[in-house]
């Protein structure tokens, strides 16, 4: 996150996440020094059908993904509520 943020990235696409139990001090540091220098970063919601936050996806800036059906509804499997911003397919 910091070397992409450092070198001219203007997205960062972050297909993973953690659980609040496994949040440090540093990924949080490196993911809002990014968003300060304007990057975007993207995150997955997670693929565990559960409306429990997984980080990055939850910081405040943070565009939070998750999975979608071909007709739109929100798949099964995908993570779901209020940190998620969309969903996709």
């Amino acid at each position: 996150i910091q070397y992409a943020a450092e070198n001219g990235a203007d997205v960062i696409n972050m297909s993973l996440g953690w659980p609040r139990s496994l949040e440090t001090e540093n990924l949080r540091r490196a993911v809002f020094s990014a968003l300060q220098k304007g990057v975007i970063i993207v995150a997955a919601a997670g693929n565990n059908n559960s409306s429990e936050p997984l980080f990055p996806c939850a910081y405040e800036g943070v565009i939070c993904v998750g999975a979608s059906t071909l007709d739109g509804a929100v798949a099964g499997f995908s993570n779901y509520g209020g940190h998620v911003d969309v969903v996709a397919p």
